[in-house]
C-alpha cells in the first residue's frame, strides 16, 4: 500500500497529514521532558496520575482487500493527582483484546497502567465480523498500522498526545487471542522493546527470534489456555532473552479482564505488569522488585525468572 493509500483509509487525509506534521515538529521542551515513570510503595495501587480516554473510528484495508473497522481506543495521563499538568513523556503500551472482545473490557487495568504514566493504545480487532483463516495475520497488521501511523492516530484521539509519546520505548501487551498477537509482534516488529503475554503466546518457532524482554502472566484455573501451553511458549524463549513466567494459582480465563472477580487476582495483575513495564519501557530500577523472584513471598503466586530482573 502507498503512503498516501494507507493516510486515505484514515478517514480525513487533509486532517490527519496536518496532525503528523504537528506531531513530528514536537516542541523542543516536549522532547527534553522527562519520563512520566514513578513506582511507588504499591504498585497494585492508583498510580500519580488523572486518565482520560478517547476513542475514534478507523478503518484500514486488510490483507484480502477487505475493510477494517479497527476503531481504536487510547488511556493516557491528563494530570497529576493533585491537578497539575502533565510535563512528561510516556512510554506506549500497544493493547490487543481476546477474541471476539473489545479494549474496553480491560478499562480496569488499561486505566491503571495510564496512571502509571503510560499511554495506552488499543485497536478493536474485528474477530466477531471478519474473523476467518487470517485473522491472527490481520491482528498484527492491525496493531503495526497503529504503530506506522501513530502521530496522525494520537492526535486525532487528543489534541497534543503525540508529542507526549516517546516513540522510542514502546510495549505490546495482550490478552488470550491478543496474547497471541502481542508475542507475534515482540517476534517481528523492531520498535517494540518489551511484551506482556496474558493466557497466550506464540505457538511456532517464531519465539525464539524474540529477543525483547517477556513477561507471560498464566493462570492456575485457566482450562481454555491452560499454564501447560503457556509454559510451552516461555520453554521456547531464547536463553538469552529476558523472560519470565507468572502463574497466579486459582485465577481462570477471565482474571485480566473487567471480568477479575477477586480483587487480589485483580491487583496480582495490575501491579506486575506495572512493574515489567516501569522496569523495562521506562529503565525504573526500583520496580523492579516483583520480577525477583528472591523477593517472591506470596504461596499462591509460582514466579520463575531467567535474566530478570536486570542487573
Amino acid at each position: 500500500m502507498t503512503a498516501g493509500a494507507a493516510l486515505a483509509t484514515l478517514g480525513c487525509v487533509a486532517a490527519l497529514s496536518a496532525c503528523a506534521g504537528a506531531s513530528s515538529h514536537a516542541p523542543a521542551a516536549a522532547a527534553r521532558a522527562a519520563s512520566c515513570a514513578s513506582a511507588t510503595a504499591d504498585l497494585a495501587a492508583p498510580g500519580p496520575y488523572r486518565v482520560g480516554s478517547a476513542h475514534v473510528a478507523l478503518t484500514r484495508v486488510g490483507a484480502s482487500g477487505r475493510s477494517r473497522s479497527i476503531d481504536p481506543t487510547a488511556w493516557f495521563p491528563t494530570a497529576t493527582r493533585s491537578g497539575g499538568p502533565v510535563t512528561c513523556r510516556s512510554a506506549l503500551i500497544l493493547f490487543s483484546h481476546g477474541a471476539n472482545g473489545r479494549a474496553t473490557d480491560y478499562s480496569r487495568l488499561l486505566t491503571h497502567l495510564a496512571g502509571e504514566g503510560f499511554v495506552v493504545l488499543a485497536p478493536h480487532h474485528p474477530d466477531r465480523q471478519q474473523g476467518g483463516p487470517g485473522e491472527a495475520g490481520d491482528r498484527t497488521d492491525d496493531m503495526e498500522y497503529l504503530l506506522d501511523h501513530l502521530g496522525a492516530i494520537a492526535d486525532r484521539l487528543a489534541p497534543g498526545l503525540a508529542a507526549r509519546i516517546d516513540t522510542g520505548r514502546i510495549g505490546v501487551a495482550g490478552h488470550s487471542f491478543g496474547g497471541f498477537t502481542s508475542a507475534d509482534m515482540a517476534a517481528t516488529d523492531p520498535r517494540v522493546r518489551a511484551a506482556l503475554v496474558m493466557a497466550g503466546g506464540e505457538r511456532g518457532p517464531a519465539a525464539a527470534s524474540i529477543r525483547v524482554p517477556v513477561l507471560a502472566m498464566a493462570g492456575g484455573a485457566d482450562h481454555l489456555i491452560p499454564v501447560a501451553l503457556v509454559r510451552a511458549f516461555v520453554s521456547r524463549l531464547a536463553a538469552t532473552t529476558p523472560h519470565g513466567l507468572l502463574v497466579i494459582g486459582g485465577a481462570g480465563h477471565g482474571a485480566y479482564g473487567d471480568g477479575c472477580t477477586h480483587g487480589r487476582t485483580c491487583g496480582i495483575v495490575a501491579s506486575y505488569a506495572t512493574s515489567f513495564f516501569l522496569t523495562y519501557l521506562d529503565g525504573l530500577r526500583s520496580a523492579d522488585g516483583l520480577l525477583d523472584p528472591h523477593r517472591h513471598r506470596a504461596a499462591r503466586l509460582s514466579l520463575r525468572t531467567v535474566g530478570m530482573p536486570p542487573r
